[in-house]
């Protein structure tokens, strides 16, 4: 009898993520990947990853996230009604993709697959990447047989990364994406702390602090208490952290293979040498004890969650040898009933992570007139620069502008789709790039303006991909080509940025003033913007240059944004229906 797992609570939440209805079963694959990697701008992150159709060679999304390192290959499987396995058949077929990503001559490789093979080896042959992540992803029970065909799977990759690119430094992790894993997925993601055991702790030194949300104990705390707790919870330790223990290399350049290196020559050093860890508990007390000779306390804890330290932790908890009794690393524990508080120790513990590059942001004074003004426009949230994380792939806010799609939105815009392609995170971190688009002059509205013309091009490539199976005519499936070029939808949004003038039939002094008012939606915005996506997009072959390098070469693009918008504006007359709904809306 096949399992019914359609009531399981990552499927019901899955079920309400109609963002991700356009891509099908890949977005099973998108899901996972929100869940696992804490991203919430799925939509932008689908239309530019999801390749899956009836020549996909067994990939249905390569993608590469170059400020995280790493890419995410996956086959994504849903079935309709309950089955008690997925195919092993099908998870093989994830051998045939890799093959057709990274060693079949280019030539031969599928135009619906071949922008993402050449990305990725791109990506592989400039180092770029540092983890490779295949997965299987389906809705069914966990299988043996699906488990030993993924694993074959690694083993392959890890084959063709050595004999092809030479690099031994690449971490390869195949692993099957089941139900069962997605429960574990969503369950981590909504009960940040999952060691819910009571813990007691002795110490000579203690710092107590309190705050009305918040109580926090420091202590120096034994490296071989925090070895016994890794062998024993593993990475349940990590429920709350943004990664995992990322394992030991040797190498000079493996961080984890020099702290265990320091960890066995002077352990009695390691307190100074390591910055320390913050740990989320849901309860921490502290009692004076007695002793012979001087002062103790009792440190009683209530559940654990290494926010910060995974590395540390795992470095630790996987050396050959114990560590010596006198040896010690700072601890510092947290307790807290606030959850958004709680959101924010994990965000600020991490920010070594690229994903969280916008949080720095969040309070700064642009953003934060940003949110205000986005209150006054019907059916739109803004959440000033920070994350949802993890929770946004729980439930999703309909009205929610992310973060980072709206830099990437702004950024190619303001004609610049290579840093909205290429570096989504540094638009955030970097103060040069960040004050070019967040700045005195943006209001919400031409936030809105620039978000919804990068949402009306997605929609239409979407719309494109859904009718495939279909007869296409010639041109749409030129058009679709196109859009599956890697950047291609960020190069057509700074095309229309740049065409601005003749779609509006006026000069503009600054963009940054353009908007369609303070009580127009983002979906009647993506809706104005339409049919200048129609036209506009089907002059695609005058942007092609521009991609030959995945959109690397910032003056070729210049230099092609240029020639469109010269392009267009000789052919204002013809196209003028296409604009004129847009125009009539547009304030100066």
């Amino acid at each position: 009898m096949a399992t019914d797992l359609s009531e399981a609570s990552w499927n019901v939440a899955y079920r309400e993520r109609e963002d991700l209805v356009p891509f099908g079963s890949a977005g099973l694959a998108l899901y996972a990947m929100a869940l696992k990697f804490g991203y919430d701008d799925l939509p932008t992150i689908g239309a530019d990853a999801v390749v899956d159709g009836p020549d996909d060679k067994g990939c249905d999304v390569v993608y590469l996230d170059r400020e995280q390192r790493m890419a995410v290959v996956a086959q994504s499987y849903r079935a309709i009604t309950p089955k008690q396995a997925a195919s092993d058949s099908k998870a093989a077929t994830l051998r045939q993709g890799i093959s057709y990503l990274l060693e079949v001559n280019l030539s031969a490789v599928p135009e619906r697959l071949r922008a993402s093979a050449t990305a990725l080896r791109t990506a592989l042959l400039e180092g770029e990447i540092e983890t490779v992540y295949v997965w299987f992803v389906h809705n069914c029970p966990h299988s043996a047989n699906v488990t030993k065909e993924v694993d074959a799977v690694e083993q392959s990759v890890k084959s063709v990364l050595s004999a092809r690119y030479n690099d031994h430094s690449v971490r390869v992790f195949a692993e099957e994406i089941s139900s069962e894993t997605l429960e574990k997925l969503y369950t981590d993601t909504s009960t940040p702390i999952l060691v819910n055991e009571s813990f007691s702790l002795t110490s000579d030194s203690v710092l107590q602090f309190e705050e009305g949300d918040w109580n926090c104990v420091v202590i120096p705390l034994q490296i071989s208490k925090l070895q016994q707790w890794y062998q024993k919870y593993s990475t349940d330790l990590f429920s709350a952290n943004v990664r995992d223990f990322l394992g030991v290399k040797a190498g000079d350049s493996n961080i984890n293979y020099q702290m265990q290196k320091s960890l066995a020559e002077k352990p009695q050093n390691f307190f100074v040498y390591n910055n320390g860890l913050t740990i989320l508990t849901h309860r921490v007390n502290v009692q004076p004890s007695s002793a012979d000779e001087k002062q103790q306390y009792t440190v009683d804890l209530y559940g654990l969650s290494i926010v910060n330290g995974a590395q540390t932790t795992g470095t630790i908890g996987t050396s050959k040898s114990l560590p010596p009794s006198n040896a010690y690393v700072l601890a510092r524990f947290i307790s807290t009933d606030k959850e958004e508080l709680v959101g924010d120790v994990v965000r600020f513990n991490n920010s070594q992570n690229a994903v969280t590059a916008s949080d720095f942001r969040s309070t700064d004074s642009h953003q934060r007139r940003l949110v205000e003004e986005m209150k006054a426009i019907p059916d739109a949230e803004y959440d000033g620069g920070r994350r949802g994380g993890v929770s946004a792939a729980i439930k999703r806010r309909p009205k929610l502008l992310p973060s980072y799609s709206v830099g990437q939105a702004l950024a190619a815009f303001h004609g610049s789709p290579a840093v909205a392609y290429n570096e989504k995170s540094a638009i955030w971190s970097r103060d040069a790039l960040y004050s070019r688009y967040f700045n005195d002059h943006l209001t919400a509205a031409h936030v809105v303006f620039a978000y919804s013309l990068l949402r009306a091009i997605e929609n239409e490539k979407n719309l494109l991909r859904a009718q495939e199976g279909g007869p296409l005519t010639e041109t749409d499936r030129a058009k679709l080509t196109f859009y599956r070029k890697r950047g291609s939808v960020f190069l057509l949004a700074g095309a229309a940025g740049e065409c601005l003038e003749t779609i509006v039939g006026a000069p503009i002094s600054n963009k940054f003033k353009v908007s369609l008012g303070n009580q127009m939606s983002p979906d009647k915005a993506i809706a104005l913007w339409k049919p200048v996506v129609t036209a506009l997009s089907g002059l695609h072959s005058y942007l092609e240059k521009a991609l030959n390098d995945g959109l690397k070469n910032q003056e070729t693009v210049g230099e092609t944004l240029k020639s469109f918008s010269q392009l267009v504006a000789s052919l204002r007359e013809p196209y003028q229906p296409f604009f004129e709904p847009l125009k009539n809306e547009i304030e100066l």
